[in-house]
């Protein structure tokens, strides 16, 4: 976790039947004038899926869910849940769920700011149908660039101790220095008193 920017954890299931994974990464904030834009953008991409499975069938929807939840500098918890993978030929699939839908609600339930398991026991306790308000959202180029940004902050970090590690040196070297020619002038004058 940085002092700087915001730290974001990502849970993963697979088909909504379990093997979550978990990473951390960070994310620099954005400004509020830029996520308001993004509000209005999602907004207009927003849509209702009524997936349905038929009775004795399948036993899951034929999609898996990742989440991210993202602890701000401010203290603030915010959570993505989003579409990671669509099965092909499944309900979701014939609904027209794709990858990279990010969840709103599960029937008519915000899912917006709510924990993984939470939100896998609401898609669970759809027996034969759900009700999915989505929008489209690049997810993972939001997360390539959440991973660049922090390899470049940890570069910088690095760098930056380098840096410091190097003027501290130069500092302790001029300091000898300015001692040796201290010393050498206090010898040529002690050495001119004896002439």
């Amino acid at each position: 976790n940085s002092q700087t920017g915001e730290h974001l954890e990502t849970m993963s299931s697979n088909s909504l039947t379990g093997g979550q994974a978990n990473d951390s990464i960070s994310l620099g904030s954005s400004s509020s004038d830029q996520s308001g834009r993004q509000d209005q953008q999602a907004n207009s991409r927003v849509k209702e899926l009524v997936i349905e499975r038929p009775a004795g069938g399948r036993k899951s929807y034929g999609f898996a869910i990742r989440t991210f939840r993202i602890l701000t500098v401010r203290g603030r918890c915010e959570s993505l849940s989003y579409v990671d993978y669509v099965e092909d030929g499944s309900p979701a699939w014939q609904a027209g769920l794709l990858p990279g839908h990010v969840l709103i609600s599960v029937n008519n339930f915000s899912v917006e700011a709510v924990e993984h398991r939470l939100i896998e026991d609401r898609i669970r306790s759809c027996h034969q149908r759900m009700v999915l308000r989505v929008r489209f959202e690049n997810v993972a180029e939001r997360v390539e660039l959440a991973r660049r940004a922090l390899r470049l902050r940890r570069l910088i970090r690095e760098k930056l101790t380098a840096l410091k590690q190097i003027e501290d040196r130069q500092k302790k070297l001029v300091e000898e220095a300015s001692e040796l020619v201290a010393t050498a002038k206090l010898k040529d004058s002690r050495e001119i008193e004896e002439a």
